[in-house]
C-alpha cells in the first residue's frame, strides 16, 4: 500500500549452507539532513541534497537495488564532487592527514583500516561451528569492542 514491506504470516523453509544477514530495511535520519519518514530517504536531486551534502544507497532511493547498485550512486556522487568543488585534481587534495585532522577538531569517532581489520579478527575469532565470522550488529557495538568493552580481539 505505501511501499513498506509487511508480514504476511507464510514462511518457507529453504535447505541451504549459508544465511548472509542484510541488517535494516530502512534508513535512519541523519541530524541536519532533511528526512521524508514515509519513504525512509533524504530527499535529493539525482543525489544532491544540499550544496557539500550528497546521497547514494537506500537513503538516496530507499530499500531497492544491492551493492553493485550502489557503485553506480557512488560514481555520479564523486562526479558531483568533483563538479561542485571545481574539479580539483588529485594533487590538490588535502589528503588523508587533513582528514583526520578536521576529525580530532571535531571530536569525531573515525574507524581507520587498522581498526577494521581488528574488527574483522574478532568477528573471525567469533565464529560459531563452520561459519567464517559473527559479524558485529551495531556500530555502536564495533565501537565498544575497539575500546576494550565488547568481543575480545584474536590480537589480545
Amino acid at each position: 500500500e505505501n511501499g513498506r514491506a509487511v508480514g504476511t504470516g507464510e514462511t518457507i523453509d529453504i535447505p541451504c549452507g549459508l544465511v548472509i544477514a542484510a541488517i535494516g530495511y530502512r534508513a535512519d535520519p541523519i541530524e541536519g539532513a532533511p528526512y521524508d519518514a514515509d519513504k525512509g530517504i533524504i530527499p535529493n536531486k539525482d543525489g544532491r541534497v544540499s550544496p557539500g551534502l550528497y546521497a547514494v544507497g537506500w537513503i538516496k532511493r530507499g530499500p531497492t537495488g544491492v551493492i553493485s547498485s550502489n557503485r553506480p550512486d557512488g560514481e555520479i556522487v564523486a562526479q558531483q564532487i568533483r563538479e561542485d568543488t571545481g574539479g580539483q585534481g588529485d594533487l590538490e587534495k588535502a589528503g588523508r592527514e587533513r582528514l583526520q585532522a578536521i576529525l580530532r577538531e571535531r571530536q569525531q569517532r573515525w574507524v581507520s583500516f587498522a581498526d577494521w581489520r581488528r574488527l574483522e579478527a574478532m568477528e573471525e575469532a567469533a565464529a560459531e561451528t563452520d561459519a567464517p565470522r559473527s559479524k558485529f550488529l551495531t556500530v555502536s557495538e564495533m565501537l565498544e569492542a575497539l575500546d576494550g568493552a565488547g568481543r575480545e580481539s584474536a590480537d589480545d
